[in-house]
């Protein structure tokens, strides 16, 4: 698929939602996401360098340069999860590519290779986090496109000093963008840029802070839809009408005492990936067994906003580092992660927990066991660890995901009579 399909599949449910007067945030997300894509494609048209970047490096930077960001293997992320690029795999491995590395870093590549993706002026990765897989995959992106690229080292640790080391970063970043593209930055766009990242930002907290309620107004696939919008398009103003209306959709169940499951029987912590390209999964679980996905790993650590942009690099900086949980959760030590999942357990009231092990993901699964022990220590709690792969339903197939949540949910179910004795 290429990105003009997947562009045309956003605006027609868009103008179909439209159309049956169906004005809500799944229309603005796929509004939102269709914006994107046409800023994706259009780059060379209007003249704009377009920059090829992982997924943690901060877009706002590339809108105030007037650079267009692709966030290359979200894209193929969305295309594995449409069932339509399973042969990019092949193609990653035919390659030569690990397949024992994370699937769509391996998909990635073979969709490099197929021609199927907008070619990019530039490559901007992130250093190692969130994982060494990526680091490879731009490392080999960067010898199949011919393409110039920069690493932007992510901290390993936390705190002020942290944040002052990666605003030198960025502003090695800057440099490199400045000399190989003749763009020059712009620091009073980037301070809109973040100024609009702010206000979305405080919807994306209050809409999150809603799941504490008992019953959660907030259902798990809208959960997981917030997310994949800030990986993508943040800094563009479409995102404020998406995270404004995801709020009042809540904010209107919550009033009304009502939660997205029709009875709410389990509330779920949930730490790692969904199976993307089944997320079935996480609807299944909240129809069968009325469980609730209240906290979760991306969306809720932390669950922080910018403050003063006056200084746009160093506000930059600290919204990479401090604001955003995919970013935190992988530069963090493991043992703040797992105090992270104890506080959230305790508020967000849950009383089970998912930790998924992604194949090929040694970073993630890396976290598992301490956070899975500090859950069951702390809040005596028991926890799932759920084999998974985001990508590839030739690694673990629906058959056994749902074995074994069945298993579990079960010694919930039990749990929960015994409690009720």
């Amino acid at each position: 698929m290429r990105v003009e399909e997947m562009m045309e599949k956003f605006n027609k449910r868009a103008k179909s939602m439209e159309q049956k007067g169906e004005i809500n945030s799944r229309y603005y997300q796929n509004k939102t996401q269709a914006a994107y894509l046409q800023k994706v494609l259009a780059a060379k048209d209007e003249g704009k360098p377009r920059a090829w970047v992982s997924l943690f490096v901060p877009t706002e930077l590339f809108w105030a340069m007037d650079i267009v960001p692709f966030v290359v293997e979200q894209f193929v992320i969305q295309v594995l999860a449409s069932g339509a690029g399973y042969h990019f795999l092949d193609a990653g491995e035919a390659y030569g590519f690990p397949k024992e590395s994370c699937s769509p870093h391996l998909a990635t590549v073979g969709a490099a290779l197929s021609g199927t993706l907008p070619p990019p002026d530039v490559m901007i990765c992130s250093g190692q986090s969130p994982c060494d897989s990526a680091s490879v995959m731009f490392e080999n992106l960067s010898y199949v496109m011919k393409s110039p690229i920069h690493y932007a080292t992510v901290p390993y640790y936390q705190g002020q000093e942290a944040i002052q080391e990666f605003k030198e970063e960025l502003k090695q970043l800057i440099a490199f963008l400045e000399e190989t593209t003749g763009n020059k930055m712009d620091y009073h766009r980037l301070r809109q840029a973040l100024e609009t990242y702010k206000a979305a930002q405080e919807y994306f907290i209050k809409f999150h802070k809603l799941r504490s309620l008992i019953p959660s107004p907030v259902n798990n696939r809208t959960a997981f839809a917030s997310f994949g919008i800030g990986l993508t398009c943040s800094g563009m103003p479409e995102t404020i009408d998406f995270y404004q209306a995801q709020y009042e959709e809540a904010l209107a169940l919550a009033d009304q005492g009502k939660g997205a499951a029709v009875e709410e029987r389990h509330r779920i912590l949930f730490h790692g990936p969904p199976p993307f390209w089944y997320m079935r999964l996480v609807e299944w679980i909240e129809k069968e067994y009325g469980a609730v996905i209240t906290a979760d790993i991306f969306n809720h650590f932390p669950l922080n906003n910018l403050e003063d942009t006056s200084d746009p690099l160093d506000a930059l900086a600290r919204r990479a580092l401090t604001c955003f949980g995919g970013a935190l959760m992988h530069t963090a030590p493991i043992r703040a992660t797992a105090n992270w999942a104890v506080e959230a357990g305790r508020e967000y009231k849950v009383n089970g927990a998912i930790a998924t092990t992604h194949f090929g993901c040694k970073q993630g699964c890396s976290r598992t066991r301490p956070i899975a022990d500090g859950l069951r220590n702390e809040l005596g709690i028991p926890v799932l660890i759920l084999d998974i792969d985001v990508g590839n339903p030739a690694i673990v197939s629906v058959a056994q995901m749902e074995l074994k949540l069945d298993q579990y949910f079960r010694v919930l179910e039990q749990q929960r009579e015994a409690l009720a004795v």
